[in-house]
């Protein structure tokens, strides 16, 4: 088994995993493919929120590069299956998340793949920046998972 040390944990990089760089070079190859942006801003349930037809994103709350690392670094280690999909993007900026199952019936409801899976939103919807929305921003949001299976569709 090949092991490298990432965030000082052992990280199986044996395919159908590849590692955190080349997952994201997937993604960004996709992006390209379709015309979307290269630079990505990582969106987690603290970043979005839904307003009729349009996402509103929060910038301040966007997740960093490591952040996204980490929390790809421990799915893999779970081997339920990862997804780093595109939800929208802008003349500048692609939106993007991660997520991975929980449980393996989580991730067959999800028809996701013992593997890295990468997609873009087939409607990606209106987006706006928006900052300093205050306690009214977690109101409007539902469940990570949950609220992004439902923008993907």
């Amino acid at each position: 088994m090949n092991v490298r040390r990432h965030w000082h944990r052992p990280v199986n990089i044996q395919a159908p995993y590849p590692e955190f760089p080349s997952a994201i070079g997937e993604l960004r190859a996709l992006l390209a493919a379709e015309s979307w942006p290269a630079e990505i801003i990582w969106l987690d349930s603290r970043a979005i929120a839904v307003r009729d037809q349009e996402l509103l994103v929060n910038p301040r709350r966007a997740l960093t590069y490591t952040q996204v690392a980490h929390v790809y670094d421990r799915a893999v280690t779970e081997r339920l299956g990862v997804l780093l999909a595109g939800l929208t993007h802008d003349d500048r900026v692609s939106y993007c998340y991660l997520w991975a199952p929980t449980t393996a019936r989580q991730g067959e409801e999800r028809m996701m793949p013992d593997g890295l899976k990468v997609s873009l939103s087939l409607k990606p919807r209106q987006v706006q920046r928006r900052q300093g929305i205050g306690f009214l921003w977690r109101r409007i949001l539902g469940p990570a998972p949950a609220l992004l299976a439902e923008l993907l569709t």
